[in-house]
């Protein structure tokens, strides 16, 4: 009686060393939680020594009632560990449940499982009896299972056993590097399932706690030798399936073996393998230009709004025959739009510092050849003055003299327009009335080559301004539109001037719109279009600039003091234009 007492105590040492241990390792996981499944693995390692460090409390016990508290506490252990494996296998093969009313469902049958067996006095449902071995108590107690007791068996053996499928499964797929890692942990989780099955089997005494002693060394040396919690494998289905790009593996014949999940969201959901690609790609048929791909590279393919980098690699067997091929797909629909706009931002800043050099040049040349020309014409007018009345010829001469310097001081007047200065005092003007009388002024002019329209859109409220530069606006664009009907060399045209109001930022009737930089609020909108012979683009980029002209005659004048004019009265100009299909330029006027 005295050897099975102390084998008894030996044996629950063992049992709280195992217990230890697990503590051990689960504080190792808590302090790496950053590696997936470490948590739950920790956590796991409680509900581990939970249930072995309560079976060594359990042997060490004499009472039937005491042994029967302690098996009870036990189970909060034993009915843990089966749905936390599951849980760690499933992160740490980088397939955690997603869904939190899943997680919770796990746990249903282990919280019924531990209110059965705390109130098994009532029921007897989990414990059918609970008797001694003999009647020495160092020999233990046998527990007669009730039905409950294997509807809890059955549940946990299944986690179990469906957390070590993730577990060879993600051993398949590992790098080898990691696999004896995986190896080991699925052998681990097997050893205590199968001492505990041979022990309800009636085959062999209750070696499941010595079971999990070789499981805790199986962990240890995958935590400490296989850096279990250090490193975290990424399995092939994780890698492929994560990648950014779209990848589709396929035969020699161009039937789909693999895709990711990049690749399956683009094709427009799952799809079946074996299936051609040309059925889910519609611009594979312009990709490889025919049924057989002789050459291998990147491609740039458009498909309606979108664009994609394709890179088509052959792979081969051994032998250096045709195995299949690796199509990798990138969209590049943004990063086109991005160059894009990074382009159009480019050419708007040089054209910016472009008009800026062109004013400074401009003001600069207009303000000192005005002081040659005062000298000029003042000295002119001092000849003149001073001529005897018999010397017609030389009057005549300084009459030529005079009308030249006034044509080239209107041309200064031209320059400084376009530079935004030589403008008089600001007050209110009635835009609409300036272009109604504009229409009437020049409607006898034009009338041989097109006809002059005039649209209001009634009462609008007044600009801030010079009004001699702001009649200089109205008269320039309508003869330029003039102009341009004239060049077509066809029937008469058509010039339209309307007037309106207009909200920034707000609904504009077609193009062209307010340009981006134009501050929010209330303007005059001008808009003068006609059915003349339209621009090209390159004449539009240009049509603004001083002295440029598409007219065998002029100074090219006319739009750039336009430009000009309105600029400094804070407004904006915007030009919409095609060949043969007219041009209507429209002016923003701030309301006073």
């Amino acid at each position: 009686m005295t050897h099975v007492f102390w084998s008894v105590r030996a044996d629950a040492a063992v049992v709280f060393g195992i217990a230890v241990g697990a503590v051990w390792l689960a504080l190792v996981g808590f302090r790496r939680s950053r590696v997936a499944g470490a948590t739950t693995f920790a956590w796991m390692m409680v509900a581990l020594a939970v249930w072995v460090g309560l079976s060594g409390v359990h042997r060490l016990l004499t009472t039937v009632d005491a042994r029967i508290l302690v098996a009870k506490f036990q189970y909060l252990g034993i009915a843990s560990v089966g749905p936390l494996w599951y849980l760690f296998c499933r992160s740490y093969a980088r397939r955690p449940l997603t869904s939190p009313a899943r997680n919770l469902a796990l746990w249903i049958v282990p919280a019924l499982t531990v209110i059965a067996v705390a109130t098994n006095g009532a029921h007897h449902l989990f414990w059918r009896d609970v008797v001694p071995v003999s009647a020495d108590p160092a020999d233990g107690v046998t527990y007669v299972y009730g039905p409950l007791f294997y509807i809890s068996a059955a549940y946990s053996y299944a986690f179990v056993g469906l957390g070590t499928w993730h577990i060879v499964t993600a051993l398949r797929e590992s790098p080898p590097q990691y696999r004896s890692e995986s190896l080991v942990m699925a052998i681990a989780s097997t050893v205590p399932l199968v001492a505990n099955a041979l022990y309800l089997a009636k085959l062999t005494p209750d070696l499941t706690p010595m079971a999990f002693a070789v499981s805790g060394a199986l962990f240890g040396w995958s935590v400490f030798r296989g850096h279990l919690l250090d490193l975290t494998p990424i399995a092939r289905g994780v890698l492929f399936d994560r990648l950014g790009d779209a990848v589709f593996v396929l035969d020699p014949e161009y039937r789909i073996l693999d895709v990711n999940a990049k690749g399956r969201a683009m094709a427009g959901g799952d799809l079946p393998l074996g299936a051609k690609v040309a059925a889910v790609l519609p611009w594979w048929s312009a990709l490889i230009g025919g049924e057989t791909r002789h050459a291998d590279g990147p491609s740039v393919i458009r498909s309606g709004t979108r664009v994609f980098d394709v890179a088509v690699t052959p792979v081969t067997e051994a032998d250096g025959v045709l195995a299949g091929w690796l199509v990798v797909i990138r969209d590049i629909s943004q990063r086109l739009r991005d160059e894009d706009e990074r382009r159009t931002l480019d050419r708007r800043l040089q054209e910016q510092q472009h008009v800026e050099s062109l004013t400074l040049l401009a003001g600069g040349l207009a303000h000192d050849f005005n002081n040659l020309l005062t000298s000029i014409m003042g000295n002119t007018d001092l000849l003149a003055m001073q001529l005897p009345p018999d010397a017609a010829e030389l009057r005549d001469l300084t009459r030529t003299i005079t009308v030249g310097s006034e044509r080239a001081a209107d041309l200064v007047a031209k320059m400084l327009a376009y530079s935004g200065q030589g403008a008089g005092p600001a007050a209110p003007v009635e835009i609409d009335a300036v272009a109604h009388d504009m229409v009437d002024l020049l409607r006898a002019a034009v009338v041989r080559q097109c006809q002059l329209a005039h649209e209001s859109s009634g009462a609008l409220p007044p600009v801030s301004g010079d009004a001699t530069q702001l009649r200089q606006v109205v008269l320039n664009l309508i003869v330029n539109a003039a102009d341009a009907v004239e060049a077509g060399g066809g029937p008469p045209g058509v010039v339209t001037v309307r007037t309106s109001l207009d909200t920034v930022p707000g609904a504009n009737a077609g193009p062209p719109a307010p340009p981006a930089g134009l501050a929010p609020g209330q303007y005059v909108r001008l808009e003068v279009s006609d059915t003349g012979v339209g621009m090209s683009a390159d004449t539009q980029a240009r049509m603004f600039d001083p002295f440029y002209s598409t007219k065998a005659a002029g100074r090219g004048l006319g739009l750039a003091s336009v430009q000009g004019i309105v600029r400094s009265h804070h407004g904006a100009v915007a030009v919409h234009s095609l060949p043969e299909q007219g041009t209507t330029i429209r002016v923003w006027l701030p309301t006073a």
